[in-house]
């Protein structure tokens, strides 16, 4: 009986040592691992155009007959978007806009607002590639198709 209770003893432990001594795992050629850095990109969409008329021709300060020129900028997109690790990604766009009445008016007021401010759970890892959960405000392919 004490044979046999200590070759069960030498078993478990050779069984519990060689649980641990597992090898390595190498990856499968051709994969590369998710990027975890961190990214953030700043950019910006900026809507400007010249104006240029012929006619009717307009009285300057110095009383002189000129033809009305002048440059724009109408709107402007300031992106901001980051990647925080390879599952979690955000947007956030203000849309900066000139003030439009139907009197005439010299206040050059800009008007901001939030065209874009979500957050992004990629799925990638559990589901297939290009899954994702957005929360917030972000673009619906409705209001897409009908601006572009």
């Amino acid at each position: 009986m004490r044979y046999w209770s200590t070759g069960l003893a030498l078993t478990a432990l050779c069984t519990a040592l060689a649980t641990g001594a597992y090898a390595q795992v190498t990856p499968a050629a051709g994969y590369t691992p998710p990027d975890d850095s961190r990214k953030f990109n700043v950019g910006a969409t900026i809507f400007a155009d010249y104006t240029y008329q012929d006619s009717p021709k307009i009285t300057d300060a110095d009383k002189n007959s000129v033809n009305f020129s002048q440059f724009q900028v109408t709107r402007a997109y300031i992106n901001i978007t980051g990647q925080l690790n390879h599952l979690l990604f955000f947007r956030i766009t203000p849309d900066v806009a000139r003030e439009t009445s139907t009197g005439a008016t010299l206040s050059g007021s800009q008007l901001f607002r939030l065209k874009y401010a979500y957050g992004q759970f990629n799925l990638d890892d559990w589901t297939t590639h290009g899954s994702w959960l957005r929360f917030g405000v972000h673009q619906t392919p409705y209001a897409d198709y009908t601006e572009g």
